[in-house]
């Protein structure tokens, strides 16, 4: 994949300022109606917090200034559009800190998404984790037949948190993307193409030059137009985006401090294998501040469904729902409500299976 100084271009290639006066990680290139930007933080275009500023920096200038039509994004270097966030500069982060880098993460994906320019994706390499979330944002992913993508962060102890959640189980539906999040599996980019999340498979030399082409050809549509038809098509795919981005976010940062986000991030950067969890971790119902155990909760009102099952009438409760409705909060439950559920009882463990 070639980097800026290589790809074709008739004219000077700007590059956006960076903070505090160090090198800006993102690069912004002209193509006449076309504004090429590169992740610049090879080898890997690894996503930290820094590279997340300069790229909304230079998403925010570029619509500033006005005359870009299309935009196309892709990464410096051979190995990745993008590796993912940062795991050394995520992992010591708190469940608050972790929200707000959610938040940063997010900001950016949302720009792309809704910005009034149709954004081309140019994905060789690694798409991994933070760097997939970027290309589900946009608006066509054009891929080199050679890219692997991947959603990772279960191996990590944590979800996707820049959108990944949301994106890519509309761009996927549930059950692929069920499948792609909860496992972590990488997928070629053949994989990808046939799930629905690649627009284009092409020869890793053409696929720069390709992308280009796709975006000249969008920058001479009427630009009001192409703008209300790429929000018109985002609102019906989805009009409760924001809504879902909120309950990932909240997810993503209640993770953070939990045993498993610390001995999976801490595997990762000392390059070995996960340990075993204590014996303790993993109580789905310790915390009070999960979803699944707040008043009024999905799992909560599913268990009142079940439930009617039990009542007198009929041919009588369903004994095996009965121990479930029970060991769940039900009425004369050991455990009582759901909240008390990692508390251990006379029984035993609370957290094994149900009597």
């Amino acid at each position: 994949m070639p980097g800026p100084s290589s790809a074709p271009s008739p004219g000077p290639s700007p590059v956006s300022g960076g903070a505090a006066g160090r090198q800006s990680l993102v690069r912004v290139q002209r193509q006449g109606p076309v504004a090429v930007v590169y992740l610049s933080h090879p080898p890997l275009n690894i996503l930290s917090s820094a590279l997340l500023s300069d790229l909304a920096k230079a998403l925010a200038d570029l619509l500033e200034e006005g005359t870009a039509r299309a935009l196309v994004l892709t990464g410096v270097g051979q190995r990745a559009f993008s590796g993912g966030a940062d795991i050394k500069e995520m992992a010591p982060l708190s469940h608050e800190t972790a929200r707000l880098h959610s938040l940063k993460g997010q900001a950016v994906t949302n720009l792309i998404e809704w910005m009034p320019l149709p954004v081309v994706a140019a994905v060789h390499g690694a798409c991994l984790g933070g760097g997939s979330e970027l290309a589900e944002a946009c608006d066509f992913v054009l891929a080199s037949e050679e890219a692997v993508f991947g959603q990772p962060e279960i191996n990590l102890g944590i979800i996707p948190g820049w959108g990944g959640t949301r994106r890519l189980t509309r761009i996927l539906g549930v059950t692929r993307a069920r499948e792609w999040i909860l496992t972590g599996a990488r997928k070629t980019a053949r994989e990808a193409f046939e799930a629905g999340l690649v627009t284009r498979l092409l020869p890793p030399d053409q696929l720069l030059e390709s992308a280009i082409t796709l975006a000249q050809t969008l920058a001479a549509k009427p630009p009001e137009a192409l703008a209300a038809a790429k929000y018109a098509v985002s609102h019906a795919a989805d009009e409760a985006r924001l809504e879902g981005l909120q309950y990932e976010r909240d997810l993503w940062g209640m993770l953070f401090e939990s045993e498993g986000q610390r001995e999976g991030m801490g595997a990762f950067l000392e390059k070995r294998e996960p340990r075993p969890l204590s014996r303790g971790a993993g109580d789905l119902f310790a915390l009070s501040a999960f979803p699944w155990v707040r008043p009024g909760n999905p799992l909560e009102r599913a268990l009142d469904l079940a439930r009617l099952d039990l009542q007198e009438g009929g041919s009588g409760p369903d004994p095996a729902l009965a121990r479930w409705g029970d060991y769940y909060g039900g009425p004369g439950a050991p455990g009582g409500s759901l909240a008390h559920r990692g508390k251990r009882t006379a029984e035993g463990d609370a957290r094994g299976s149900p009597p």
